[in-house]
C-alpha cells in the first residue's frame, strides 16, 4: 500500500513492525473507507490476488474487493476478502482471492461496505497466476 489511493478513514501508518516497504494502510474499517491500487494484466481473465494484510480484532474481518476498468469504471469482478484474526497487529498474512480482470489497467479497491466487519491493515497486494 505504499503506492495507492485511500479514502474515508483509511490512511498511511508504519507503527506495527513486519510490513514491507515504507508502511501500510490502516483505518479501512468504516463504511466508505478504501484503498485502491492499479494493476495491469495482458489478458482478461480470472487471477489470484494475494493480499498481504493483518487483523488482530479477535474475529474475522472482511472487505469487499472490486476490480474495474481504469478508464470507464466498468466493473470486472468483485469478491469478499475474509481475514482471520491473529494474535497481534505485527502478524502479517497473505490471503488470496480469485478476481476477474480486464485486459490492460485495472483499479482494484479493497473497500469497507455496510455489511463488512472488523478492521484490516493492508500492506500490499500482488497479482498471482490465472485460475
Amino acid at each position: 500500500a505504499n503506492v495507492g489511493a485511500w479514502r474515508g478513514t483509511a490512511g498511511f501508518e508504519n507503527t506495527y513492525a513486519g510490513y514491507e516497504g515504507l508502511g501500510y494502510v490502516t483505518g479501512v474499517d468504516t463504511p466508505g473507507s478504501s484503498v485502491t491500487f492499479a494493476i495491469a494484466v495482458d489478458k482478461a481473465g480470472r487471477y489470484n490476488l494475494d493480499c498481504h494484510v493483518t487483523n488482530a480484532t479477535g474475529r474475522v474481518s472482511t472487505l469487499n474487493v472490486i476490480s474495474s476498468d481504469s478508464v470507464n469504471g466498468h466493473q470486472y469482478g468483485s469478491t469478499k476478502l475474509e481475514v482471520p484474526s491473529s494474535k497481534a497487529w505485527t502478524t502479517w498474512q497473505t490471503v488470496t482471492v480469485a478476481m476477474d480482470f480486464g485486459a490492460g489497467d485495472n483499479l482494484v479497491a479493497l473497500a469497507y461496505g455496510q455489511s463488512d466487519q472488523g478492521s484490516v491493515n493492508v500492506d500490499f497486494v500482488s497479482l498471482g497466476g490465472t485460475r
